[in-house]
């Protein structure tokens, strides 16, 4: 009974982890999108003020 708890804890565990690092490479990806996004945008307004 208490081998069954162990495997169902370190399954678990294994599990939030997965998901912890997943949200955060979504997290820095989004981030980096909107920087990047924010840059072009920029350059755009910065490109018909000078013309």
């Amino acid at each position: 009974m208490k081998r069954n708890i162990v495997i169902f804890l370190i399954v678990l565990l294994l599990f939030i982890a997965i998901a912890l690092v997943g949200y955060l490479i979504f997290v820095l990806q989004d981030r980096m999108g909107i920087a990047r996004r924010g840059d072009t945008e920029s350059e755009v307004s910065s490109s018909r003020v000078d013309s």
